[in-house]
C-alpha cells in the first residue's frame, strides 16, 4: 500500500523515525515472507544502529531421509 519495499528502514534523524512510522502504521506491508496479502503494521520497532567490524552468516542444511541436520 505504501510503496515501501521490505520493512526495515534505516533512518537518520527522530523527525525522519517519526515519518517513517507514521506511514507505516495502518498500512499493509507485503513482503516475500508475508506473501500478496501481507501483513497489517501495528507496531514498529525501533532500534539504535549498530556498526560492526564482520558479518557471518549461518545455514542449516535439513536432509528429509535422515530426519534431521
Amino acid at each position: 500500500e505504501t510503496g515501501f519495499k521490505g520493512g526495515v528502514k534505516v533512518c537518520d534523524s527522530p523527525d525522519e523515525i517519526e515519518k517513517m512510522a507514521k506511514e507505516m502504521l495502518g498500512n499493509h506491508l507485503v513482503t516475500n515472507q508475508t506473501g500478496p496479502e501481507g501483513q497489517l503494521v501495528q507496531k514498529v520497532l525501533i532500534h539504535e544502529g549498530v556498526d560492526f567490524d564482520k558479518e557471518f552468516y549461518l545455514a542449516f542444511l535439513l536432509d528429509r531421509a535422515y530426519d534431521g541436520p
